[in-house]
């Protein structure tokens, strides 16, 4: 549900999902007039294979973050953890439980998952900011897997309003997304007719 949820504002009408980036239209929203309509975004991450996490994080302090891993084969795990934006969370403030580093080593046996905690603490006074934990997994046998999430600092949603919208013109009827780039409709927008509509 969005945090600024009210009544008849059809949320969910229409969804979409790419790249793990979820758009979500709510053409009832009446921010700019009645039914003016909006849509919400939200990043998501699908869990890997082999270590299962939360889809995302967003929070504005430190916090252990759990996850499990499993192994094919018993022996040793090595895990790694890089942080893709390094002003909001450096790698020396990512640290699993046990180990004090981004680094930690494991002992695993086949098939039974192992828990554990990464605790990210997020460089103070930054806001409205994502980073990509990644992680690589590397087994006694030098195989590999990767996995990740999205870390945010600031708001877990955003919501959208046309610049233009106006009363009825139920922007967020229809949504699409694909990587970086969404269309949204508006279908009764009136700017080139009644009820034209628009995108």
């Amino acid at each position: 549900m969005p945090s600024d949820a009210t009544g008849n504002e059809r949320f969910g009408s229409s969804i979409d999902i790419s790249d793990g980036q979820a758009v979500i239209g709510a053409y009832g929203t009446d921010d700019n007039g009645d039914n003016s309509g909006a849509v919400h975004f939200y990043t998501i991450q699908s869990k890997a294979r082999i270590v299962s996490l939360n889809d995302q994080y967003v929070t504005n302090v430190a916090v252990p973050i759990p996850i499990t891993v499993v192994n094919d084969h018993s022996g040793l795990v090595s895990i790694t953890a890089n942080s893709s934006n390094l002003t909001l969370v450096d790698d020396s403030h990512i640290s699993f439980a046990g180990s004090g580093t981004n680094t930690i080593t494991i002992s695993t046996v086949a098939g039974i998952p192992f828990s554990l905690s990464v605790t990210i603490t997020p460089t103070p006074g930054m806001y409205t900011q994502s980073s990509l934990i990644s992680f690589v997994i590397t087994d006694a046998n030098a195989l590999t897997q990767l996995s990740s999430f999205h870390y945010h600092v600031g708001f877990p949603e955003q919501k959208l309003l046309a610049d233009d919208s106006a009363t009825d013109d139920q922007f967020g009827y229809a949504v699409s997304i694909s990587g970086n780039h969404a269309i949204v409709g508006a279908r009764y927008n009136d700017e080139m007719g009644t009820n034209a509509g628009a995108a």
